[in-house]
Parts: C-alpha cells; structure tokens; sequence
C-alpha cells in the first residue's frame, strides 16, 4: 500500500519528467485541484497529485496539510482509505502521456495531434509504465506513425 510520502516522491519524479514543476504555477495548480475536486471519489488522489506539485513548486505546506485534511475526510465519507485513493491516483498517472500547455498538464487524448508529435519528442512513449496502447487507441494509423518517426528522430538527436 502507497502512503502519502510514497506518492509524493513518485509525483514530484513524474512531474519533474513532464515539466509540470518547471513550467507550471502555484496558482495553476491550485485551479487544477479545484477541477479534480468536483469529479469526486476517484478524483481524490488526483487532487492530492495537483496538492503535492502545488506544494512542490512553492506553496503553502499550512494549505497542503489543510487540504490533505479535507481530502482525508472525503475519503472517510465514502468508506475508501486516504492510502487506497492515493494508490488509485499513483496507478492511474503512472500511465500518462500528454503535454504542458499553457502551464497545465493534458492528457494524451485531449492533444493535439501536433501536441502528440510535441509530446512524443519527450520520449514519454519509451517510459515502462506509459500506457502505449491508450496512445495508439487514440491516433490513426498516419497519425501513429508520424508520432513514431518524430519519437525516433528526437531519440537519434
């Protein structure tokens, strides 16, 4: 089972790799938190995810706790441990691709195809726990291929 701290360094890893912390805010994240707040239940370790990277880039460890707080009770109300919403959270991000856009993080199949050539660049596809075939689900067959061929290039630069 993943605690709280466990989760924390296995974000501030995969948000290093993607850019949040680099090219995100506070205050970004924090509207983020707010987005994941109203999808509810499995939101809750999503939200602890924008918490920690809010935490991470420079906020306010008395709102982290306050809210890590909130998130805690939450998951009381629906009977789900705090540990089991942060395990979700962690198993479910682990396996996303996407992209920095305007200092928040999209997913894969919200891109852009160009975004996807972007992302692709990064060598995110290449990572071992990255969902390829959600990926691929997403793109058409031209589509899949020229994400390939610009992962490649990148990769031979």
């Amino acid at each position: 089972m993943i605690t709280l701290q466990q989760l924390a360094k296995n974000v501030e890893g995969w948000s290093r790799k993607r850019g949040i912390l680099d090219q995100s805010t506070y205050e970004k994240q924090m509207l983020k938190f707010d987005e994941e707040r109203l999808e509810m239940m499995d939101a809750i370790g999503d939200q602890a995810v924008c918490l920690i990277n809010a935490r991470l880039i420079g906020g306010c460890d008395r709102e982290y706790y306050k809210e890590i707080e909130k998130l805690e009770d939450a998951c009381c109300a629906t009977g789900v441990s705090m540990e089991d919403c942060m395990q979700m959270a962690w198993d479910e991000i682990k396996k996303r691709a996407g992209l920095m856009v305007d200092g928040l993080y999209v997913k894969w199949a919200n891109l852009t195809h160009p975004q996807r050539v972007e992302a692709a660049k990064t060598g995110q596809l290449l990572e071992p726990d990255v969902d390829v075939a959600f990926c691929r689900s997403c793109c058409t067959d031209y589509e899949w291929s020229e994400i390939r061929a610009a992962e490649q290039s990148a990769l031979d630069s």
